[in-house]
This record gives structure tokens, sequence and C-alpha cells, in this order.
């Protein structure tokens, strides 16, 4: 029984890591369908171009393009991973501390 749970978790774990990382290029739409998220990329893409106007022109080559949009697409992946895993992390290792300052809070209350 203990196995057949941990090899449910990580199912679960797996498609939410698949659903969290597709989050970067599927959107939802107003309807309820899934489409291109055109918003999200174009302005990644369109940062990326502005920052251009920045920089000087030696590191506007195809190669420092690259590593920006690299860049970019992985801060966006730990993003969603952090906001879909966050809560977990929280109650799997926080969540004695913060039950401790709870009763704490309460009991200051009450005098």
């Amino acid at each position: 029984e203990w196995v057949t749970s941990i090899e449910r978790y990580w199912v679960t774990s797996g498609e939410r890591r698949s659903y969290s990382v597709s989050r970067l290029v599927i959107a939802r739409q107003d309807s309820g369908a899934t489409a291109f998220n055109a918003s999200g990329i174009g302005g990644m893409l369109m940062g990326i171009a502005a920052s251009n106007l920045y920089y000087p022109a030696a590191s506007q080559r195809g190669s420092v393009m690259t590593c920006r949009i690299s860049t970019s697409l992985t801060g966006g992946i730990m993003g969603n991973l952090m906001s879909e895993f966050w809560p977990d992390i929280r109650r799997k290792f926080f969540h004695k501390r913060m039950g401790h300052e709870q009763k704490t809070h309460v009991s200051r209350e009450g005098f």
C-alpha cells in the first residue's frame, strides 16, 4: 500500500510538472479552450528586443539573444513550478514551525 501511494504521488507530481511547464506556451481563453500563449511569449520576446536598445551592439549577437531567451524561459519554468509546488513544500517542511507560531499567537491573545 505504501509503494502504491508513492507511485501515485510521483505520477500526479509528473502531471503537475508537465502542466506547470506547459503554461508557458499554452494559455486558457475566456471560453475555457486552450490556445497559444501569444501574449506571454510575445511579451517576453518584446522585452528582450527592447533590451537591445540598452545593450551595446556587441551584445546583440544571436548567441547572446539565445542566452537571454533561455534565461527568460528558465525563469518562467521555475516560477511556474514554485507556484505549483510551494504549498506542498511549505506543508512538508514548515508545518511544525508554522503551527507553533500559531499556537503562541493564540495564547498571547488570551492574556
